[in-house]
C-alpha cells in the first residue's frame, strides 16, 4: 500500500519485549518489538513496527521476516506487509553484523490475522435491513465499505467496492445485474424509480479491495426496502 500508515504513538502501543543474556558486558542483547496490537500483524496492510536493541543503533539492526511477507524501513521504524493469504504466523529475526558475521539477537513469532471484514453501506448511510427513499439513491448512487471494528488499531485502512450484483423482483420474477464498480448505475436508478413502495432490492456477491492493494474480501450483502 503506497500510503504509509500513520505511525502510532508507541507509548500507547502494546509492547512485546524479548531478551537474551549475553557475555558481552558492553552490549546486552535486550530486544524490544512494538506492534499496534499485542503480537498481531494484519494481512494486506502496512503494519508499523518499532524494533530496538539495547547497545545497538537502529542503523545496525538487520531484520528479516518469513517468506510471504515484506519488510521495509521508513525513517527509524519498520513496516511489515503480509502478502501471503496462507501465512498465519510470521517469524521475525533481529540481528547485527559483528566481525563480518551475522549475530542473531532475537527471533520470535507474531500472529497474522485478516483485516476485520468491512460493513457495506448504500448511498453513504443505509445498512442491511434499512428503508431507503428513492431520492437517496439518486442523490448518492454509490456503495461504500467501512471497517466495522472500531477498535482496529491501524489508521488509514480503507476498502472500496469493485464488483457487486444487484437483485430486484418484477412481476414475481427475480432479475440480476452484475456491476464492476462501486457506483449504482443509471440503469439501476431507473429500475428503482419504477418499483412500487415496499419493494425490496439487494446488493449481493460484493467484492471489495483494500485501497492500494490487491487484497480482496467478500463482505455480506445488503437488502433494502424502497420507500
Amino acid at each position: 500500500m503506497k500510503k504509509t500508515i500513520t505511525t502510532l504513538v508507541f507509548a500507547i502501543l502494546s509492547v512485546i519485549a524479548f531478551s537474551q543474556n549475553s557475555n558481552d558486558t558492553e552490549k546486552s542483547n535486550h530486544v524490544c518489538v512494538s506492534t499496534p496490537q499485542t503480537n498481531v500483524l494484519y494481512r494486506g496492510v502496512e503494519n508499523p513496527v518499532c524494533i530496538a536493541a539495547s547497545g545497538y543503533s537502529n542503523e545496525e539492526l538487520i531484520v528479516t521476516v518469513s517468506e510471504g511477507a515484506e519488510i521495509k524501513k521508513i525513517d527509524n521504524n519498520f513496516v511489515i506487509t503480509i502478502k501471503s493469504t496462507s501465512l498465519n504466523f510470521l517469524t521475525l529475526t533481529v540481528g547485527v553484523k559483528e566481525n563480518g558475521r551475522f549475530k542473531e539477537l532475537n527471533k520470535t513469532e507474531i500472529r497474522v490475522l485478516d483485516v476485520p471484514a468491512p460493513m457495506v453501506l448504500a448511498c453513504g448511510a443505509y445498512i442491511d435491513g434499512s428503508n431507503i427513499p428513492k431520492a437517496a439513491i439518486k442523490a448518492n448512487p454509490h456503495l461504500i465499505v467501512k471497517i466495522g471494528d472500531t477498535n482496529f488499531p491501524i489508521l488509514g485502512v480503507k476498502y472500496e467496492v469493485v464488483e457487486y450484483t444487484f437483485i430486484y423482483k418484477e412481476r414475481g420474477v427475480n432479475h440480476t445485474i452484475r456491476i464492476k464498480s462501486s457506483s449504482i448505475s443509471e440503469e439501476i436508478i431507473e429500475i428503482v424509480d419504477n418499483l412500487e413502495p415496499e419493494s425490496m432490492i439487494s446488493f449481493t456477491n460484493i467484492v471489495a479491495k483494500l485501497v492500494g492493494s490487491d487484497y480482496e474480501v467478500k463482505p455480506n450483502g445488503i437488502t433494502l426496502t424502497i420507500k
